[in-house]
């Protein structure tokens, strides 16, 4: 499977998000605080507001549920550079396409012969 490479790093999406999470914060805040106002004094002077403002802080939390999805994507862009050197992406996907093209005892017969020698070479992890 090929990775796109994401648009900004992780680094960016991080701040976005605490700065982000600051905003929300900030927003919900201002929402309790005129909320208790409204009970405390038994009227609430200004409904088109809060109204605003409970949408912006749902807009907020959908952009922080996005700005997770990104970052969560190029922490794993990320992730699989840094294996590329290794060979870890191709032999991983090598596997899964075996998998998928070969019969399944011929398949299970490749990869014991593959372990085996492995071994034998002193190679670890199987």
């Amino acid at each position: 499977m090929h990775e796109v490479a994401p648009h900004r790093p992780s680094e960016q999406i991080r701040r976005d998000l605490e700065n982000a999470l600051y905003d929300k914060a900030k927003i919900d805040d201002q929402i309790t605080n005129a909320k208790r106002l409204a009970a405390a004094t038994r009227e609430f002077g200004d409904r088109d507001w809060l109204r605003r403002a409970e949408a912006a802080s749902k807009n907020k939390g959908r952009l922080l549920q996005s700005l997770q999805m990104e970052l969560g994507a190029a922490a794993k862009y990320e992730r699989q550079q840094a294996h590329k050197d290794t060979g870890v992406e191709f032999e991983r996907q090598f596997m899964y396409q075996a998998r998928a093209v070969l019969p399944r005892a011929l398949y299970e017969q490749v990869l014991a012969e593959t372990m085996r020698v492995h071994q034998e070479r002193g190679g670890g992890n199987g």
